[in-house]
């Protein structure tokens, strides 16, 4: 399967805007919280796919949602102190995720 990445951003916040998208994107989002090994808090919305304690210097999570609509916002990660999105689509010749999901499952 190939993605294409379509767009990305950052923000030092606890939420990030999501650059223009479609409907059954993946958006993939990498959030730091520095200086604890508490995690930030997780929107509802998204499925993580890695955590990861870093001691008492940090705490990363890689997670993921499935686009909607075409406004999806990050949602709160309550403590983070850096998010990057990153929003990709499959190539014409791809499956979606959500395809790839519902096989594995």
């Amino acid at each position: 399967m190939t993605l294409i990445l379509v767009g990305a951003a950052d923000a030092n916040a606890t939420s990030v805007a999501i650059p223009t998208h479609q409907v059954n994107d993946t958006i993939l989002f990498l959030v730091y919280r520095d200086g604890t090994s508490t995690p930030p808090t997780i929107p509802s919305d998204c499925v993580v796919l890695s955590q990861l304690a870093l001691g008492a210097s940090g705490y990363m999570i890689t997670a993921f949602k499935i686009a909607n609509t075409t406004s999806e916002t990050s949602g709160t990660w309550t403590n983070a102190s850096h998010i990057i999105v990153c929003v990709f689509r499959p190539d014409a010749n791809s499956l979606a995720i959500p395809e790839l999901l519902s096989t594995t499952q």
